[in-house]
């Protein structure tokens, strides 16, 4: 990432995400299908070939929001921490901040909480703080 200010991660997953979520073959494979079923087609080695996200933050040079639903399943608050610790040590002229809003889940729908899905968006579009 060049020229870029800042940027937003909602519910980004860790490669300990992903061998959580998906700790065999079966289980990569079944998630390609259900992608599939969506029209969305995911190469057979997807799990194995995709770049760690770690490895991205670590060269993302700009200031990093890292967000999540507390009822996301597809990370932790972990996660989250881990990143941060990333982005922090890799990009130390930059910030990095973490939010976990109460109340929606990995894909907000805007059928929640209307307080949630204002502070969902605003996740999304204020500024980073000073």
């Amino acid at each position: 990432m060049t020229k870029c200010r800042g940027a937003v991660l909602w519910g980004p997953s860790s490669s300990d995400d992903l061998k959580r979520l998906f700790p065999t073959e079966e289980s990569k494979s079944s998630e390609i299908k259900r992608y599939a079923n969506h029209k969305t087609f995911l190469s057979d080695d997807i799990f194995d070939s995709i770049p760690p996200l770690e490895r991205s933050i670590a060269g993302a040079a700009g200031d990093l929001r890292i967000a999540r639903g507390s009822e996301d399943t597809d990370n932790t608050a972990a996660t989250l921490s881990t990143l941060k610790s990333v982005h922090a040590t890799s990009q130390p002229s930059f910030r990095v901040e973490t939010i976990e809003i109460h109340g929606v889940g990995h894909t907000v729908t805007g059928d929640e909480d209307p307080v949630a899905v204002e502070r969902y968006r605003n996740c999304l579009f204020q500024p980073f703080n000073k």
